[in-house]
């Protein structure tokens, strides 16, 4: 059982490749030869290979022997057979790569292409219908060959049924009727049959792109083709030659005795007078003949056209008259006078004209490189363009046109010759300008580094003729405000308010620009911001001052009248300019002098009071006189609302006199020394005003004063006080007047009474004593119930 199944298995593949339809090689006796020759008859041996139905066969064929080589297959059995040709072969049922049949309209040929890079080619037979013998001819052969051997019978036919008559052609001379030629009819034969020969020489110029390259003049086949390109070539020149005789003499004679339409047509007539020697010297004799005829009325319309020009411009006409003076010349060189000198006139003139536009043209060409805004042109920038300009100047032609004596009185003439001089006017104004611009170019470019932009604006706003060299600094007005502002916030930031001050106003007040209208904006703007700037320095720097000296004086006691006259006080820098006008400036010092003077009159005074006075009844024995007497002089300056400030300074202030308002109830009051004698005696003082209601009109007090024990001790020895007085009337100690001493026993109060009072007056009671030091001393002072006296 194992031994039958190994068995099968070895079968198996057999049975499967048994099954397969193999194809079957046919090997040509004689072998194949690929040499180009005629047909050649495949056999086997003297025999012809028989096929079988439902078989497959191939044949290797060698290769071509050169480029562009057809391998032609002629056989009767191309219809019932099924075959391909391969440029590869394999033995399964697999595609292969087919070669293009062009032979594939005929029944009994096949036409392959083949290649010489190609080792081998298979022509593969891949069903055969039924039993049959296998007759075919092959041939290998150029493609050209085989293509004109196909059509060369085509190819004369073509031609032959595509020449035209040349009986017209050969018969037109002087006496030709024209008007007997039908010259649409043969115009459109001309057409016709020439589009034909052309597709027949498109066919025959393909064709030599595939001619071998060693192609022998001694072929007869290429010696066929040759004949037949030359013949159509010769047929497609005269046809070429036939139409245009055609189409000239078909105008010719379609404008007879119509100068404008006749105009209309010269080009041609020109065109076809320049190439004459194509033509029969009949035909061209004749044509000459028709053109003079007609061309005798040129000159009298070219002068009215020319009389009538009023401007410089160019003498056109349709056509041109050089088209028409070059047809009559071309027809009858032996011009009239009058018509050489009007064609003299009019191509000189126009040759001026056009010279003259060259120039403008050369000098707008200039003027359009310089608008391109070429920003801060290099030292050689102008070179080119003053060469350009230079070649443009010498572009200027003479006037010779206007020199034509017949035609010098002429509108055109004189106006040409104006513009000539003009011309040469402006265009040698431009050279200079270009040079005196590039040497200015060079200046600048000197300049720049230093960024001397006010010097460069100065140069070119004197060369105000060079328009063109200010759009080529687009940035110079804004460099030069840029740089003053630069300057100006320099001396700023150095403290330099009157030099920045000053050159803010010369900024405002600036012109000296190259576009003014266009940098006021921006410049208004910068002296806006400079002044703002400066005002904020100024202001800042005040204000730091003040502060700064304030802060350091708030104890200070000594030569404190010195400090309000110290130039703290006063604004760094008095602000006398702004753009905006003096309001603007009066409003600025305003805020720069009111913080000033609130620091003076109001925070500096009200927070030295506070200071010193607080160190003062700390310690009045501390320095104590010289606190009392900063704390009057801040007072006398203080100018604010605060009333603890202002009772402060009362206190201390000497020679304000201390109200008592209420009886009975004792007042401390500060007595100073209102001399300066540090160790020595000094003259005491303390004021009072009694301010105690009463009824009556001559109030009577009396008035306790308590004493420091170091001043009262005495008293019992001497008199302790120099003068009392009231209303600066003294007190006389004698009579009515009665004093109390004051000693230990009366807590050393001293007493005075009856002292009377007007009612309606200020009561001031002054007291002065002397005393061999220099303090502060504390008082206090009462005064009993009024006694009310009727007289």
């Amino acid at each position: 059982m194992k031994l039958f199944f190994r068995a099968f298995l070895i079968l198996i593949p057999i049975l499967i490749l048994g099954g397969c339809s193999a194809y079957k090689e046919l090997k040509p006796d004689p072998p194949l030869n690929n040499v180009e020759r005629g047909y050649i008859e495949l056999k086997d041996d003297d025999d012809y290979f028989e096929i079988s139905e439902g078989k497959k066969y191939f044949i290797k064929f060698p290769k071509a022997p050169d480029v562009n080589f057809y391998l032609v297959l002629k056989s009767g059995a191309k219809k019932s057979v099924k075959s391909i040709l391969s440029t590869q072969f394999k033995q399964e049922d697999l595609p292969f790569i087919e070669v293009k049949d062009d032979g594939a309209k005929d029944d009994t040929v096949f036409v392959f292409q083949v290649d010489s890079t190609i080792a081998n080619y298979y022509w593969i037979i891949t069903d055969v219908p039924k039993d049959m013998f296998l007759y075919m001819d092959y041939r290998y052969v150029p493609v050209w060959r085989y293509t004109f051997e196909q059509y060369f019978n085509e190819y004369n036919t073509t031609l032959a049924n595509n020449k035209v008559s040349r009986a017209i052609y050969q018969g037109l001379d002087m006496n030709y009727d024209l008007s007997v030629i039908d010259y649409g009819r043969f115009i459109s034969e001309v057409n016709s049959k020439e589009g034909r020969l052309i597709e027949l020489k498109d066919k025959l110029q393909k064709l030599s792109s595939v001619f071998p390259k060693n192609m022998s003049n001694s072929d007869t086949a290429y010696q066929s083709y040759q004949k037949l390109k030359t013949e159509v070539d010769d047929e497609l020149d005269f046809q070429a030659k036939y139409r245009d005789v055609l189409t000239v003499f078909e105008k010719i004679y379609q404008t007879r005795g119509n100068f404008t339409a006749f105009l209309k047509e010269t080009p041609l007539f020109l065109e076809f007078m320049k190439n004459k020697e194509k033509y029969r010297v009949p035909i061209i004799e004749r044509a000459a003949s028709e053109f003079k005829t007609q061309l005798t009325g040129a000159l009298n319309y070219y002068e009215n056209i020319i009389k009538a020009k009023n401007d410089a411009k160019r003498i056109t006409t349709d056509p041109e008259f050089k088209i028409v003076s070059d047809l009559y010349y071309l027809s009858d060189p032996n011009l009239s006078e009058d018509f050489k000198t009007l064609s003299r006139f009019i191509l000189r003139y126009n040759e001026e004209v056009e010279a003259l536009d060259r120039t403008d043209s050369k000098f707008s060409s200039i003027a359009a490189e310089l608008n391109k805004n070429v920003p801060w042109p290099k030292d050689d920038y102008y070179n080119s363009i003053i060469a350009e300009a230079k070649e443009a100047a010498n572009g200027v032609p003479e006037s010779s046109a206007s020199s034509i004596a017949k035609y010098s009185r002429l509108n055109c003439a004189t106006l040409l010759s104006t513009r000539i001089f003009d011309t040469r006017k402006l265009a040698t104004t431009r050279v200079s300008q270009y040079e005196k611009a590039g040497s200015l170019v060079r200046e600048i470019n000197r300049l720049k580094p230093q960024e001397e932009y006010g010097k460069m604006i100065t140069s070119l706003n004197q060369n105000k003729d060079l328009d063109f060299l200010f759009n080529q600094y687009p940035d110079l007005d804004n460099l030069y405000v840029n740089k003053e502002a630069a300057q100006i916030k320099q001396n700023i930031t150095r403290n330099n308010f009157g030099g920045a001050e000053n050159r803010i106003s010369g900024l405002y007040n600036e012109r000296n620009f190259l576009k003014p209208s266009q940098i006021e904006s921006a410049k208004r703007t910068t002296v806006q911001s400079l002044e703002e700037e400066l005002f904020k320095r100024v202001l800042q720097i005040s204000t730091t001052s003040v502060d700064s000296f304030v802060n350091r004086h708030l104890n200070t006691i000594d030569n404190v009248e010195a400090l309000y006259r110290d130039s703290s006080f006063v604004p760094i820098y008095n602000l006398t300019f702004s753009a905006s006008g003096e309001a603007t400036v009066a409003s600025r010092r305003k805020q720069i002098s009111d913080y000033l003077e609130n620091m003076k009159f109001n925070n500096f005074p009200e927070r030295a009071i506070r200071n010193i006075y607080q160190q003062f009844v700390s310690n009045v024995n501390n320095r104590g006189v010289e606190k009392a007497r900063a704390i009057s002089v801040h007072g006398r300056n203080y100018k604010g609302n605060d009333q603890q400030i202002k009772n402060i300074y009362f206190e201390c202030e000497v020679t304000i006199a201390k109200w008592i308002v209420e009886a009975k109830k004792y007042r401390k009051v500060f007595a100073l020394p209102i001399t300066s004698n540090l160790n020595g005696n000094n003259q005491y003082m303390f004021r009072l005003v009694l301010k105690i209601p009463s009824e009556a009109d001559f109030p009577v007090f009396d008035i306790n004063i308590k004493l420091p024990e170091e001043i009262a001790k005495n008293a019992g020895t001497r008199q302790w006080f120099d003068v009392i007085s009231v209303n600066n009337n003294p007190v006389k100690i004698e009579g009515r007047i009665r004093v109390t001493a004051p000693t230990s026993s009366n807590d050393y109060t001293f007493q005075v009474t009856p002292v009377s009072m007007d009612k309606g007056a200020n009561n001031v009671l002054e007291v002065k004593f002397t005393y061999p030091a220099f303090k502060v001393f504390e008082v206090s002072v009462m005064a009993q119930e009024p006694i009310i006296r009727k007289n």
